[in-house]
């Protein structure tokens, strides 16, 4: 091989190493990875948009049932106790 030819090998060569690199750093910046995320997504957790934080029923909305429950039930007894009457 002459000098010629081995010059424009190593050239090349370290050309294409600085270009490999190049662009695994430049993934990095952008936060794109091989590697896939295990951060929960909105689609991937819940309907609500809690994205995996608090998909728990809120408070009120365990009260209002709570309510609705015993309501029903008192008008049960009211409906029960004026049949017998």
């Amino acid at each position: 091989m002459n000098r010629k030819t081995a010059w424009i090998t190593g050239i090349a060569t370290i050309f294409a190493i600085g270009m490999i690199a190049a662009s695994g750093s430049f993934t990095e910046v952008s936060g794109e990875t091989g590697e896939k995320s295990t951060a929960p997504r909105y689609s991937e957790t819940c309907a609500h948009g809690h994205n995996g934080f608090s998909c728990s029923t809120p408070q009120y909305r365990i009260d209002i049932s709570e309510l609705q429950e015993k309501t029903t039930e008192l008008e049960q007894r009211i409906a029960s106790l004026e049949t017998i009457r």
